[in-house]
């Protein structure tokens, strides 16, 4: 049988619009990438994915802008909230609060009981955790990039100018929370400047690992402009520099104030500003510090009961935190030393250098 050249390229065609239907989308049809709606879509068809886990890829530099509330589950939302196991890879996108929406309050990722939420290299920018109908409800005005009340893990994050009304401007955790070399820059609970006002980066109510971090800059009204902590915490490896509160006459701590249970290691906190009560400030001696450096903070180092556990080497710059050795440890100034985060280097003619025990 003899087949034409005309019935041979007609069946070429046929065949290759075949495989482009089935192998890839057409335009018009799907979410357009780097755009809220692809971020949206992709965490609702997780979500309904059923178990397992999904992982979601942002495209490289984009950046998803956020302009209108998605859902009211414990504030306004700007994604659907995370109810199933989710991955997703920034890969150096940005996530944000869209730039003509500054008016609205829309926070960007809330995670749900049973719900799971990995980030990964991801910047998360401008997010506001606050309902202006009730600027006085502790949970609406919570968290302005993360709400957890599940698992959330962050490793290499930038959270850059989020801000909420009452607590945590960054995150508020409430759940199980582990974050892994990432920066927390200008975060804020400052908005009223009013007493209430906790946790500039972090807020932690539930339990929380923070490793190789670094929180710089951040404000908090009240106390803990860089962590509030009530419920119990980890800080390994860190360092918190240049926070600030606001307030006077009440409890402060510029860099940490707990309420709860926290143990610090090996973390440098250094000129942080505090109104009251020193850098770090606990009521209770739930509070424990190993081979760590809490020197140069303007308005003092320390508050903390004298039973509290101060272990290994500790240094204090200016007396205010029992247990510790009271050394001036010439630290460098905030810079890129290695390791992926802006950290004080310890010189080599500083006491603290080599100095930490157990």
């Amino acid at each position: 049988m003899n087949i034409s050249k005309k019935t041979i390229l007609l069946l070429f065609l046929i065949t290759t619009f075949v495989l482009v239907l089935t192998g890839c989308e057409l335009p018009g049809f799907g979410p357009p990438p780097c755009s809220a709606e692809f971020l949206i879509t992709s965490i609702n068809d997780a979500n309904s994915n059923g178990p397992g886990t999904d992982i979601i890829d942002l495209d490289p530099g984009c950046v998803y802008e956020l302009g209108s509330v998605d859902n009211t589950v414990d504030g306004n939302n700007g994604t659907p909230t995370i109810t199933s196991s989710i991955i997703i890879n920034g890969n150096d996108a940005t996530v944000r609060r869209s730039t003509g929406a500054q008016k609205a309050a829309i926070r960007l990722f809330h995670v749900s009981q049973g719900g799971e939420l990995t980030l990964n290299n991801l910047r998360l920018m401008d997010g506001m955790g606050m309902e202006p109908t009730d600027v006085t409800d502790p949970i609406r005005n919570a968290g302005g990039a993360v709400f957890n009340y599940g698992t959330l893990t962050v490793n290499s994050c930038f959270f850059d100018i989020n801000r909420a009304k009452l607590k945590g401007g960054a995150i508020y955790n409430a759940g199980v929370m582990t974050v892994n070399n990432s920066t927390f820059l200008n975060n804020d609970v400052n908005i009223g400047n009013e007493p209430g006002e906790s946790g500039g980066a972090i807020y932690n109510t539930g339990t929380a690992t923070l490793t190789g971090s670094t929180l710089n800059t951040n404000i908090a009204s009240q106390s803990g402009a860089g962590i509030a902590n009530s419920g119990s915490m980890t800080v390994t490896n860190s360092t918190l520099t240049g926070n600030a509160t606001t307030l006077a006459g009440i409890a402060s701590g510029a860099a940490v104030m707990n309420s709860g249970a926290i143990t610090i290691s090996y973390t440098t906190i250094t000129q942080n500003y505090s109104t009251t009560a020193g850098a770090v400030f606990s009521a209770p001696d739930t509070i424990e510090i190993h081979n760590s450096i809490i020197a140069d903070n303007f308005g003092g180092d320390c508050s903390y009961p004298g039973t509290s556990a101060i272990l290994g080497m500790n240094i204090t710059s200016e007396g205010s935190c029992p247990g510790m050795v009271t050394v001036d440890p010439l630290l460098g100034p905030l810079a890129d030393n290695g390791g992926g985060t802006l950290t004080h280097a310890i010189p080599a003619d500083s006491p603290a250098r080599d100095a930490a025990m157990g």
